[in-house]
């Protein structure tokens, strides 16, 4: 009796050679991205932690953890999707999905240390503000402590005494000293008026 044959097919393979007439997808192994499952060539499923699996021919390994792409927050990393690392100096770094770019180069800053605040994602350090009676106040370097009492110049009437600005004291023998923005040179002899008859404010007395 003669037995019909007929050269098998497989789809997404190769076939196993002959095969009866009812039966002719028979496959004997598969193209990449695909595997054997009985006589037949299906798809291989890949899977992906913190991404999306690869798929098709770049699936090249049923059941295998190979991605194509990853979540915001992770970047390839041969087949893996590993989290972004990023960078604060002066503070705590970006994590997750905030973390959008692996090692960037750029500070990438969720909070700052203190004396540090944030400008856009960078720490940078605050600046001092200080203040001054009768005078005016120190800025940048020259201001140490925030808050702080600190004076570059005074006020006329009033001459710096370490970081503070005090009033001036006029001398004046025989009379009443003048006194805040009169007396325009501390310890200087400067006379406002004179007590006793026979006293007059001579020219060399006054200081402008």
């Amino acid at each position: 009796m003669f037995l019909f044959q007929v050269a098998c097919t497989c789809s997404n393979g190769v076939g196993a050679g002959f095969c009866g007439k009812d039966n002719t997808n028979v496959c004997a192994s598969c193209s990449t991205g695909f595997h054997l499952d009985g006589i037949s060539c299906v798809a291989d499923s890949c899977t992906c932690t913190n991404g999306v699996a690869a798929s098709g021919g770049a699936c090249t390994t049923n059941g295998a953890n190979i991605c194509a792409s990853c979540s915001t927050g992770y970047h390839l990393s041969g087949n893996a999707c590993e989290a972004n690392v990023c960078a604060c100096s002066n503070g705590v770094a970006k994590t997750g999905a905030d973390c959008t770019t692996h090692n960037s180069g750029e500070e990438e800053c969720a909070s700052c240390s203190g004396g540090f605040s944030l400008s856009g994602s960078e720490c940078v350090a605050d600046t001092n503000t200080c203040s001054c009676d009768n005078g005016v106040a120190a800025e940048g370097d020259a201001c140490t402590a925030n808050g702080a009492n600190i004076c570059a110049s005074c006020s006329t009437g009033y001459h710096l005494n370490g970081d503070a600005c005090e009033a001036n004291v006029c001398a004046c023998t025989n009379g009443v000293a003048k006194t805040g923005a009169d007396c325009t040179e501390n310890g200087a002899t400067a006379c406002a008026s004179c007590r006793l008859k026979g006293f007059l404010i001579h020219l060399s007395s006054r200081r402008f």
